[in-house]
């Protein structure tokens, strides 16, 4: 039986044609270079190649673009039982730590490494580490996500998730050594670097070092704790060596005209160069006496030949090239545009809000480029979080510590049971897109050109049209009905008053009652205040505390009281 090295050794082998895609891609976006060759790849001599900068800012524009989306993760449920708004805390305190370690570290943001990865590689992978520690506030859980870059990254899928997932990463020996577990096997280096290969199996936690097993443990939570998620962006064929065509990069559409745009470049150029000291013919009339420096004599400014036959000395005529390649020149950047967006903007997304699994479907125009690769991000966040939740569960604490140094907090465990799904949701954070969007939407409502349902759905662009138009009007009923506010307003109090225990709050909703002549959990159970009413209620001016034995007693009162009042 194969050994998980070898396996991810096989691994890398069925990939290579993959991998060498990435490869090139990298390198045309990192450290571009061109050279003009002739038809059998040969240098052509005495050209001046050029080199488009071109690639590099569409990656940058792209890139920069993807991080101005607005991200909320959102938890949903049909469980009533299910807290889904303290799932969600726990879940944005659980990134909140590991952005600030990343922070302390020096290191890159997580979405900018997965965004990067899915632009250039076409895919993003990530491992997430649980470590219990103690500090000055106690013991809390150290949650740990790593980025893994697809081009050293192998994953061996069964049936419902990975088997196994392998990384090859170069790192220094304080790296090395300086890993919690390197530190608990005594584990030392005698190199000065050395190729780290880690691979996760749902046994084990394995390490090579230069490919012989250095150090490792068994794998507490028995599934692999790493996500992978491919841009869904290229072939979805099954045809053989098909994985270089599949999670495509931004490139995937211009790799062959970059090329070609660089040799028409060169070509330009070298021309227009010419056009500088172009070669020259003399009639041979004897009367100047030819050496290495007579072109520089005789085409220097200012300078002065004595001929005896008039034009005796001009250019040799050429063909003017220059017209023909800056046409065809304009013809590939014009391709180019197209391919690379000429504008990269956010007004693709419905500024409402969009789901993941929308971003993905969006798969036309700029779409191509842009939406698939902001859905690849999101839904790589959604499998960790669920795997940070199966790590904190598989502990078997009662409760946990997660969050930022400044705003961690404890949770009971039995916070996460129950079913539920984890999403992310994307919105516009361009205020010159949402602001010409709400400017056509009322132009239309003016006008009355389209029903209200419909500026919703294809002006406004928003996910959730039809919850948030029926909202909208619940919020005008509210208007007509001041009752409503009133009751909101109660409820409001009555929450934050048993969510803070905060005694002001208290004070000022026994003023409202007082006013209103009514109490809060007479509100909850239909019972509307009478205003205007010649015998209002009476409520006492020292009410008990709210859900108390003695104030569900008085309550019990008023509303035999305003039983009273109706009927008489």
């Amino acid at each position: 039986m194969a050994t998980p090295l070898e396996l991810h050794k096989e691994r890398k082998k069925e990939l290579s044609s993959l991998y060498t895609r990435m490869d090139s891609d990298a390198t045309a976006l990192q450290d571009p270079t061109y050279s003009l060759t002739d038809k059998d790849g040969k240098a052509v001599r005495n050209v001046l190649s050029m080199c488009s900068n071109r690639l590099q800012m569409f990656a940058a524009y792209v890139e920069a673009s993807l991080g101005r989306a607005l991200e909320t993760l959102v938890v949903e449920s049909n469980n009533k039982a299910v807290d889904t708004g303290k799932i969600e805390e726990i879940a944005n305190a659980a990134w909140a730590q590991i952005a600030q370690k990343r922070r302390k570290q020096g290191r890159w943001p997580i979405n900018s490494v997965l965004d990067q990865f899915n632009c250039r590689r076409g895919s993003s992978a990530m491992e997430v580490a649980i470590n219990k520690v103690e500090d000055e506030n106690g013991e809390r859980l150290d949650i740990i996500a790593t980025p893994w870059d697809p081009r050293w990254s192998t994953f061996i899928m069964g049936e419902n998730e990975p088997e196994q997932a392998g990384r090859e990463i170069e790192m220094t020996r304080d790296e090395i050594e300086s890993q919690p577990l390197a530190k608990a096997k005594n584990f030392t280096l005698s190199s000065a670097k050395a190729i780290q290969t880690d691979i996760i199996t749902k046994d084990k936690r394995l390490f090579y070092i230069d490919d012989k097993e250095a150090f490792g443990e068994d794998n507490p939570y028995g599934f692999v704790s790493v996500a992978w998620q491919e841009v869904p962006v290229g072939s979805m064929l099954q045809d053989k060596d098909i994985a270089k065509y599949r999670g495509e990069s931004i490139l995937y559409v211009v790799r062959d005209l970059v090329d070609e745009y660089n040799r028409q470049l060169s070509i330009l150029n070298t021309k227009s160069n010419e056009s500088i000291t172009p070669p020259m013919q003399i009639e041979d009339e004897g009367d100047i006496e030819m050496d290495g420096n007579t072109y520089t004599k005789v085409t220097g400014q200012g300078s002065l030949t004595q001929v005896k036959k008039q034009n005796a000395i001009h250019p040799v005529l050429m063909p003017d090239l220059r017209e023909s390649v800056i046409a065809l020149l304009n013809e590939i950047k014009e391709m180019l545009n197209d391919s690379t967006l000429k504008q990269i903007a956010l007004t693709d997304i419905p500024s409402g809000g969009v789901s993941t699994a929308t971003l993905l479907s969006i798969l036309q125009g700029q779409g191509q480029i842009y939406m698939p690769r902001l859905g690849s991000r999101g839904m790589i966040k959604e499998t960790v979080t669920e795997y940070i939740f199966k790590m904190i569960k598989a502990l078997k604490l009662t409760s946990f510590t997660t969050g930022s140094s400044g705003n961690s907090k404890t949770y009971p465990i039995k916070v996460l049971d129950g079913q539920y799904d984890i999403s992310y949701i994307y919105t516009n954070a361009s205020a010159e897109s949402t602001s010409a969007q709400i400017a056509l939407a009322q132009t239309y409502k003016k006008l009355e050109l389209m029903p209200d349902k419909i500026i919703m759905k294809d002006v406004l662009k928003r996910d959730d049209w039809e919850g948030e138009y029926n909202a909208l009007l619940w919020e005008k009923m509210a208007k007509r009905v001041p009752m409503i506010g009133i009751y909101r307003e109660m409820m409001a109090g009555s929450f934050l008053y048993k969510e803070r225990g905060d005694d002001s709050i208290l004070a000022e909703l026994k003023i409202a009652e007082q006013y209103l002549g009514i109490t809060a959990e007479q509100m909850k159970r239909g019972i509307l205040p009478q205003m205007g009413n010649e015998k209002p209620i009476q409520v006492s001016d020292n009410l008990p505390a709210l859900e108390s034995p003695q104030r569900q007693a008085l309550d019990a009162k008023n509303a035999l009281a305003t039983e009273e009042i109706n009927a008489g």
